[in-house]
């Protein structure tokens, strides 16, 4: 048994040792974080505890009902809530992709505003019964309910040109585990800001976010989910730049220098000041 010394009473002992064993849990989860936000990186780990155990339960109501997607090449998930008309025109974009051999999850966060979706049978939509807040716990319900060797990601408001996957897939071909291509900005209006894309440095990700979700295409491992860590739009880190910065120590992160992703700025954007542009 442990003892405590005369300088270091016990309750202050213990206390000082769960600090450093949540401080342990949180570095490996979220990677390098600055020792001041530690303190707020544990309140974080211990709601995601609570937003895992909603996933769980969210993802078996849904096998127990419907059951699982059916495979493909590609999985897409589709994160939506109450963005009917963009909606349409995501899953339009990436029904009208090159690459055929794919299913598109559409997961709904209980905003039961879906609109008209494109009649097509690999289109499989998942409407949560609860709201649940946290885009990584949205995507892993997508994720969790699909079988395909490789998964990619379109949010509601974002489109992809139609050889998006197909060039994803040959660099896939090559040996990659990880690819992300540019992104032509423009604002709500469809005016083109800017082009935003660099090549892949995992040094420069303790400054910045390099990748983003709708510009993925991951080969499925187990380490494949994102984190359930509450964030807000404005937060650094956020999903995308955690999932990176884990994945890409186990896998090769190749970067597309195309633009096939057209990501609209506007007020709700998770980067909206995000990147320097490569092109402007």
């Amino acid at each position: 048994m442990c003892q405590a010394t005369p300088a270091e009473p016990m309750v202050p002992r213990m206390r000082r040792l769960a600090r450093s064993a949540a401080g342990a849990v949180v570095r490996s989860t979220v990677g390098t974080l600055p020792l001041f936000e530690y303190k707020l990186e544990v309140t974080r780990w211990r709601a995601a505890r609570e937003m895992q155990r909603r996933e769980d339960r969210l993802v078996q109501e849904h096998l127990r009902t419907k059951g699982a997607t059916p495979s493909a090449r590609v999985t897409t998930v589709v994160a939506t809530y109450r963005r009917p008309e963009m909606l349409a025109l995501a899953v339009a974009s990436a029904i009208e992709q090159t690459v055929t051999d794919q299913r598109i999850v559409v997961v709904d966060d209980g905003g039961g505003e879906l609109g008209d979706l494109p009649d097509d049978p690999r289109i499989t939509v998942v409407e949560l019964a609860e709201n649940v807040g946290t885009a990584g716990v949205v995507r892993n319900v997508g994720i969790r309910l699909s079988h395909s060797p490789l998964v990619a990601f379109l949010d509601d408001d974002n489109t992809w040109t139609p050889d998006h996957l197909e060039v994803a897939l040959e660099a896939h071909a090559r040996g990659a585990g990880f690819t992300y291509s540019s992104l032509e900005r423009v604002d709500g209006s469809g005016v083109r800001l800017d082009t935003y894309g660099e090549p892949f440095d995992r040094s420069l990700m303790k400054e910045r976010s390099l990748v983003d979700t709708n510009a993925m295409v991951l080969e499925r491992t187990p380490r494949v989910l994102f984190s359930r860590v509450p964030r807000g739009r404005d937060d650094f880190p956020g999903e995308d730049w955690e999932l990176t910065w884990r994945l890409s120590r186990h896998m090769k992160v190749v970067h597309i220098p195309r633009a096939t992703v057209r990501y609209v700025v506007h007020s709700g954007s998770n980067y909206s000041h995000w990147g320097t542009a490569a092109e402007s």
